[in-house]
């Protein structure tokens, strides 16, 4: 993958990108020393946000009621592929396999085409979005309240709302969305058209 920086301290791009002006620990939570470390993090925290499969964080002792016992202030988020309950909620995924699942592949491309993959990680930055904004919304609830509490953000249900126009075509209708290349499924003209040089 492309790297940036010196020779001998090459960063990935991504990785620059993404977490550029914040500081990282690297913790093993199956180490009693490191998760002990972890629950002095929590203590002093005002959000913590985990990715993992439901029931992960129970299993290292560190899932919400066990953080909130530590800081009840504090706002637990977590973020997995189907959410913390429900039928599929023990099921991994990321990215890519969320925009099959939901449905974003099978209109994305043109109309004779296989479905297609977002050019964008489109699933894991709205579930990230959806995420950000919920904290935001807590901080100030929390501030209010002195409560701390848990958000679930299911990345499929995240993705499913960002494609409200195909979705409530589905469900208001029944009518199965389909691929139309760069056009609208309501509007025109609006696509990209090929222009003489």
């Amino acid at each position: 993958p492309p790297h940036t920086g010196p020779e001998n301290d090459r960063l990935s791009e991504n990785f620059a990108s993404l977490n550029r002006n914040k500081r990282s620990v690297t913790l093993d939570l199956k180490n009693p020393d490191d998760n002990a470390k972890a629950k002095n993090l929590i203590a002093n925290a005002d959000v913590l946000i985990e990715n993992n499969r439901p029931g992960v964080m129970k299993r290292l002792g560190l899932d919400f009621d066990s953080a909130l016992a530590i800081n009840p202030k504090l706002i637990y988020c977590s973020i997995s592929a189907y959410g913390q309950t429900g039928p599929r909620a023990n099921e991994g995924g990321f990215d890519v396999t969320i925009q099959a699942m939901s449905g974003i592949m099978s209109v994305t491309g043109e109309p004779d085409g296989a479905p297609v993959k977002c050019g964008v990680p489109v699933a894991d930055f709205t579930a990230g979005l959806y995420g950000a904004m919920s904290i935001c919304a807590q901080l100030r609830a929390v501030a209010q309240t002195g409560k701390g509490v848990h958000i679930d953000v299911p990345m499929m249900g995240t993705s499913l709302a960002i494609a409200a126009l195909q979705t409530s075509e589905y469900f208001g209708v029944g009518k199965d969305p389909v691929k139309l290349g760069s056009a609208h499924p309501r509007n025109a003209p609006y696509q990209a058209f090929t222009t003489i040089k």
